[in-house]
C-alpha cells in the first residue's frame, strides 16, 4: 500500500496569508499583488532548493575533500621525483663540458666525469702497479690536447682483495719508481699518495696514485699523463702540453670518488 505523505511548505502559508490581507484591503495597489507574486516565486524557489540540498549537496561535500586530498599528494610526488632525477646539475670538471655520474654497483663506489670522456674496462693493467686488476678507466678525449705532445690522459681504477695486495696498500710497490707522498682524505676515506715518473723510447709516463683499504678491498686510483718527447716530433708541429691544466682535470675527477 502506498503511504500518503503530507508535506507542509512554510512558503505556501506565507502566500496564503498575503492573499488574505490583499482581499481585506479591497482594491489594494498593484504593489501588493506584485509582492504576493514575488513571495510565491520565492516559496517555489525555496522549496526546490530544499529538495535539491537534501540529495545533492551532501554528496558533493563528501566527494570534494577526497579529490582535494589526492591531487596535492600526486603533485608533490611528481615534483620530488622530477627534482631528484632531472634538475640536478653537477659542477663542471672541464669548462664548457657537462658532467655526468658513474656508479659501480659491484665495488660500491661512484664518481663524476666529463660527459665526453670514454670508459674502458680492460687494457690498463700496467697503470695499476699494486692491484693490476682493472675496474674502469676514465679517458679524456684527445681533441682536448690536439697540437700538444700529450698522448693520453686518464684516471685508471683497480681493486683487489688478494691478501698480498691488501697487506701493502699503504707502502710503495717494491721494485717500482714509486715514491710515497703523504696521505689525503677523499669523501671521508683516507688514501695513501704515491707518485712516479718513467721514461721509455721517447715517451714519459707520469703517475699520481691513490690507494686505500675499504671493507677488505684495496682500491687504486691512478692519474696518468703520457706524453712524447718534443724532439721526436717534426719541428713546430706540437707544443708542450699544460701539465697543471690536464693534471687538474684528472685530480678533479678523483676528488669526486665516493664509497656508497
Amino acid at each position: 500500500m502506498r503511504r500518503l505523505e503530507v508535506r507542509i511548505v512554510p512558503g505556501v502559508i506565507v502566500v496564503a496569508g498575503l492573499l488574505f490581507l490583499s482581499a481585506c484591503g479591497g482594491g489594494g495597489s498593484s504593489s501588493t499583488t506584485a509582492s504576493a507574486s514575488t513571495s510565491t516565486s520565492l516559496a517555489v524557489s525555496t522549496s526546490a532548493q530544499s529538495s535539491t540540498s537534501s540529495t545533492t549537496v551532501p554528496s558533493s561535500t563528501t566527494t570534494a575533500p577526497s579529490t582535494s586530498a589526492t591531487t596535492p599528494s600526486s603533485t608533490t610526488s611528481s615534483s620530488i621525483s622530477s627534482s631528484s632525477t632531472t634538475t640536478r646539475t653537477l659542477p663542471q670538471i672541464i669548462p664548457g663540458v657537462s658532467t655526468v655520474g658513474y656508479v659501480n654497483s659491484k665495488y660500491g663506489f661512484s664518481l663524476e666525469r666529463p660527459k665526453d670522456t670514454t670508459l674502458q674496462t680492460k687494457g690498463f693493467e700496467g697503470f695499476l702497479p699494486l692491484t693490476q686488476t682493472p675496474v674502469v678507466a676514465i679517458v679524456l678525449p684527445q681533441s682536448l690536447f690536439k697540437g700538444t705532445n700529450l698522448v693520453e690522459a686518464s684516471v685508471n681504477i683497480g681493486a683487489s682483495s688478494a691478501p698480498a695486495v691488501t697487506a701493502k696498500w699503504n707502502v710503495p710497490v717494491a721494485g717500482s719508481m714509486e715514491v710515497a707522498d703523504g696521505t689525503t682524505t677523499i669523501s671521508g676515506a683516507t688514501f695513501g699518495i704515491f707518485t712516479s715518473s718513467e721514461g721509455a723510447a721517447g715517451n714519459t709516463y707520469e703517475e699520481r696514485i691513490y690507494r686505500t683499504l675499504h671493507k677488505g678491498v684495496c682500491f687504486e686510483l691512478t692519474e696518468l699523463l703520457h706524453s712524447g718527447d718534443l724532439g721526436a716530433y717534426p719541428p713546430g708541429s706540437v707544443v708542450q702540453f699544460d701539465k697543471v691544466k690536464f693534471g687538474g682535470y684528472l685530480e678533479a675527477i678523483v676528488d669526486t670518488f665516493t664509497f656508497k
